[in-house]
């Protein structure tokens, strides 16, 4: 009995590493799970990486275009330029030559007025020769000239009242 109770007192390192073991086990499945997702998350990274670099530019001919980006955006900013200097010196050209709106409104005020008063003083004419010379008369006259011209050349007109 004292054997077996000098038994009891001493360190059982068969089942301590018999469950070290199984944790050590249950902790390499646990993170073998967790890894997996990462590790083909990862190649599949790779996978695009590679893809990408197939489809891009190398340095060089990422230089090369740069360079002939920037020589075609001075030349189209030059022509831009030489362009708007003209239509400023065509826009200049025309202002000058523009009459302000407030002169223009004075001289067709004037013209509108001008146009009045030439009226005003034809419809007196009118007036003035309709009340002297009616339309009565214009007939009377028209008559007695045709009378003196069938004289003339002998041809008998209608008896005269």
């Amino acid at each position: 009995m004292i054997t077996k109770l000098d038994e009891r007192g001493k360190p059982q390192w068969g089942i301590i590493f018999t469950g070290l073991g199984v944790m050590v086990t249950i902790v390499v499945v646990i993170g073998g799970m967790a890894y997996m997702p990462i590790q083909q998350a990862q190649m599949r990274l790779d996978r695009d990486i590679i893809e990408l670099r197939a489809g891009t530019l190398g340095v060089s001919s990422f230089n090369e275009f740069k360079a002939t980006y920037e020589n075609n955006r001075i030349v189209s900013r030059t022509e831009n330029n030489e362009k708007f200097g003209n239509a400023n010196a065509r826009v200049d050209s025309v202002e000058t030559r523009l009459v302000p709106r407030d002169e223009l409104d004075r001289v067709f005020l004037s013209y509108d007025e001008q146009l009045r008063e030439k009226q005003r003083q034809l419809d007196e004419i009118k007036a003035q020769q309709a009340g002297i010379y009616g339309a009565r008369d214009a007939m009377m006259d028209m008559r007695d000239r045709i009378d003196r011209l069938e004289a003339r050349r002998g041809v008998a007109g209608p008896p005269q009242p």
